[in-house]
């Protein structure tokens, strides 16, 4: 019998079982983080379309400064930081910063740093990675980015409570949509851990659903070099969600 976990669970996108107040390595799936994390918004869905985190969290991992690393393996892994920084909002979710600041939110900012924590070793990433300066700066530079070009007009100049005074990015922010933004964090991902980080450790693999996109953990027998096709994908008819049913027969 497992050990008692602190407080209650959730269940996440991949139908895993998570202690958000008692996080552990065995919880986390990227499908999980990349699912939830495109479809969660910012600014508390205050900007004039919605805009998710995870977007967020591949712009900045995209834009972070790794000029002051002296290895790939630095670059790397500072990139990767970027990209996962949010990562503990998969299961805390995405509070705004006059909240998350507040005296009296405590708890939740102790939560999210034992999250942050755990996230951190399951990427091999060392103690404290996604609060490093260039992953800090990042982030500030995306959030004036992002209140340029998603935001109304302030009704009055932003202070430190609202973002740090830095320059923004050149380029305009249009937002993806949450399918294609889920698509590039786990290429993004995929592209920073080269194989390097293990998946679900139950063995489970995804396939998605032909019919509404959606990543659906497998639930059958079927193995990779048996049932599935070049594309890592198989198009069967248990590759389809519950909601779109069987796939229908081949008509002659």
């Amino acid at each position: 019998m497992s050990a008692e976990r602190r407080g209650n669970w959730m269940q996440s996108f991949t139908g895993v079982q998570v202690w958000p107040l008692d996080p552990r390595i065995e919880d986390f799936r990227i499908e999980d983080i990349a699912h939830a994390l495109a479809c969660q918004n910012r600014f508390a869905g205050h900007a004039r379309e919605p805009y998710s985190v995870g977007e967020h969290s591949v712009r900045a991992s995209l834009a972070v400064d790794v000029s002051t690393c002296r290895t790939d393996d630095q670059r790397r892994k500072v990139r990767l930081a970027a990209l996962m920084h949010d990562s503990p909002e998969t299961y805390l979710v995405d509070l705004p910063r006059p909240i998350k600041r507040d005296p009296s939110m405590w708890g939740y900012r102790a939560a999210e740093e034992r999250m942050a924590t755990v996230i951190e070793s399951w990427l091999r990433l060392p103690h404290g990675a996604f609060e490093w300066a260039a992953v800090k700066r990042v982030d500030a530079v995306m959030l004036v980015t992002e209140a340029r070009d998603l935001l109304t007009i302030p009704p009055a100049p932003w202070g430190h409570g609202q973002g740090a005074k830095v320059t923004p990015l050149a380029e305009t922010i249009v937002p993806w949509g949450w399918r294609e933004t889920e698509a590039r964090f786990l290429a993004r991902f995929n592209e920073l851990v080269a194989g390097d980080e293990a998946r679900d450790p139950r063995g489970l693999h995804y396939h998605a659903c032909p019919a509404c996109y959606r990543n659906m953990p497998c639930t059958m027998a079927c193995t990779i070099e048996a049932d599935l096709t070049e594309n890592g994908v198989d198009f069967g008819s248990h590759a389809r969600c519950d909601e779109c049913g069987e796939e229908p027969a081949d008509v002659d």
